[in-house]
């Protein structure tokens, strides 16, 4: 417990520091108009810290047993393409390349809770991103085999694996700090909640770094 709570703050903090030294920087400019660059991290930084304050609201919802899953038709493409979307100035902040592989009929569409997915989806691709240094990260969406109603989806990268350690978090979310780049740092509560979110519907996470949801 106090573990977690020293990781937890720590993740915390990072955000808030960041956005704090660059707000002093930009009052002791001289500069008239502030750089893109500063505020694109000024952006960055807030959106982190809210990020994982809903992160944690989220996981007090599911310990709760407040979230109801919603069985609602949705198109898998659509879905994984706004995710997609919304990964893309991540992708390019660090040079990497995205592969795509959709081996579904493109209008196609599926019941399930398509907002549980996307959530899920979103927060392994950003994990995914910091811990891949160069290289790329490949999407892969199909039908799994024999089971014509059912998919497969898997995220996999050329990055570096979870530690041992880092993989416990898990079970135990912020037990360990979780992995970090030159950009920021991973949530120590991310694997915690996508296994969470895993339990509410028929989806399973083969290896912390290759994801298959079915």
């Amino acid at each position: 417990r106090k573990r977690l709570f020293q990781n937890l703050l720590s993740e915390f903090k990072q955000p808030l520091i960041s956005l704090q030294q660059h707000i002093q920087a930009i009052r002791h400019s001289d500069a008239a108009v502030i750089e893109a660059q500063t505020l694109e991290q000024l952006t960055a930084d807030t959106r982190c810290a809210i990020e994982l304050l809903e992160n944690i609201a989220l996981h007090e919802k599911l310990e709760a047993q407040e979230w109801t899953v919603v069985n609602a038709s949705f198109s898998p493409l659509a879905l994984i393409d706004n995710v997609l979307l919304e990964l893309l100035p991540r992708l390019n902040q660090k040079g990497l390349t995205l592969f795509h592989h959709y081996h579904l009929d493109s209008n196609q569409t599926y019941v399930g809770d398509a907002e549980l997915l996307k959530k899920m989806l979103a927060l392994l691709l950003n994990y995914s991103v910091t811990n891949t240094d160069y290289g790329k990260i490949t999407v892969s969406v199909d039908r799994k085999n024999n089971e014509p109603d059912r998919l497969v989806i898997q995220v996999s990268d050329t990055g570096t694996h979870i530690s041992g350690k880092e993989q416990e978090n898990i079970r135990h979310p912020f037990l360990h700090p979780a992995t970090s780049d030159h950009f920021g740092q991973n949530s120590g509560l991310t694997l915690f909640l996508c296994n969470q979110l895993c339990n509410l519907s028929l989806i399973h996470i083969s290896e912390p770094t290759r994801l298959a949801l079915i």
